[in-house]
């Protein structure tokens, strides 16, 4: 009696769990069978006996030699087939399990190449997956094992430069990462954008001068520390642009909490505010407003900067216009 033929379901599920494995060549092991259809340039074949080699159950049976050399052939072969995210995980296996290995130093260029496709592709453009965020991990990954390569600082752009696109707007993500590069990158091509991007998109999480104003503070700072660092570079106008209309917000904010205090009869505080404004931001418009209230109260403004008491400005505030500078 012939043997009873399995079903096609039954068949479909043995090798839904693994139960055929590739046979290797005669004479050869898998991995072995798996290096030689890669010289024969046959890729699916490679890609079937490494992805088997590499299941969790049987890769404890490997050297890490072996594990390292099937991890490297597994990427390979998807990446010449275009298959991007299987050749981002073998790649990343090969280079978090095997950072020894002689293969790990042409992974930097496959890495930055991946993260291209993803964050620019259209094949990976759908809402269904976050393949965009996939770059995002590929590029972070290069930067991080690659910290002192050539392609370091540009992979840590294209990871901010997603963070502030229309399509995300993750403005803090953003900051931080532009900062990022500035801050280990000086020295790149993209240091003084970034240093005033970093600005800009803390500024985006602004809506309006108010009393919680932690990342208008921030830009501020930043935006002034790329005047002093890049008086004459490419983004100056974007910085002088962008400082003006955060320090008429930071002035604005101190105007709300004066009228504050106004409204509560607090006189103290409010003219302490008020001294602020005008002593901080005194070419804005509300410096200026600040000022005409001080003086129609009857306040001597020069008293009250010397005065710690009558005002919270910080002694290293320059009471020049940050503008003096270009006018001299």
């Amino acid at each position: 009696m012939s043997p009873k033929r399995l079903p096609i379901v039954a068949l479909l599920a043995f090798a839904a769990t693994g139960c055929f494995s590739p046979k290797p060549l005669p004479g050869l092991t898998r991995l072995e069978t798996a290096q030689f259809r890669f010289e024969e340039t046959r890729y699916e074949d490679v890609t079937e006996i490494t992805e088997w080699l590499l299941d969790k159950k049987r890769s404890s049976q490997l050297t890490a030699a072996d594990e390292a050399e099937a991890a490297f052939l597994a990427g390979e072969s998807f990446m010449i087939l275009k298959q991007h995210k299987p050749a981002f995980k073998y790649y990343k296996r090969l280079l978090e399990t095997a950072p020894w290995s002689p293969h790990v130093q042409v992974l930097e260029a496959r890495l930055y190449d991946i993260g291209l496709a993803l964050l620019y592709d259209e094949q990976y453009d759908g809402w269904i997956f976050d393949d965009r965020g996939r770059g995002v991990e590929v590029m972070t990954l290069l930067q991080v094992h690659f910290h002192q390569s050539d392609r370091a600082d540009d992979a840590l752009r294209h990871v901010a430069d997603y963070f502030a696109s229309p399509s995300q707007e993750e403005w803090l993500e953003a900051s931080l990462t532009y900062e990022q590069l500035y801050t280990e990158y000086p020295q790149s091509e993209w240091a003084e954008r970034a240093l005033w991007l970093a600005a800009n998109n803390r500024l985006k999480r602004v809506h309006d001068a108010g009393y919680n104003n932690g990342d208008l503070i921030k830009a501020h700072e930043l935006l002034q520390l790329s005047r002093r660092v890049h008086p004459r570079g490419s983004s100056a106008a974007d910085v002088r642009a962008d400082l003006l209309h955060s320090r008429e917000m930071l002035a604005g904010a101190e105007l709300v909490v004066a009228s504050f205090y106004a409204s509560r009869g607090k006189p103290y505080g409010e003219q302490l505010r008020l001294a602020n404004a005008a002593l901080m931001y005194p070419e804005t418009e509300a410096g200026k407003a600040a000022r005409e209230r001080l003086v129609s109260a009857g306040l001597d403004l020069d008293a009250m900067a010397s005065d710690p008491n009558l005002s919270s400005t910080d002694s290293r505030v320059s009471r020049k216009s940050p503008w003096a500078q270009d006018d001299a």
